[in-house]
């Protein structure tokens, strides 16, 4: 590989677009706008994270 393309593929990455990424390991499901973490809950039968709950 040359520099070019180790750009490209770390740009793809941190953009969320990389095929390594798919399936996606995580997902974000709901809405929100919120800028900041106030709480956070992890269920751990659920393997589930819980932000601003």
């Amino acid at each position: 590989n040359n520099m070019g393309e180790l750009g490209k593929e770390v740009a793809d990455l941190h953009l969320l677009k990389s095929p390594v990424l798919d399936p996606p390991v995580a997902k974000f499901q709901g809405s929100g706008d919120n800028d900041r973490i106030e709480k956070l809950i992890y269920q751990e039968d659920e393997q589930r994270i819980y932000i601003n709950k």
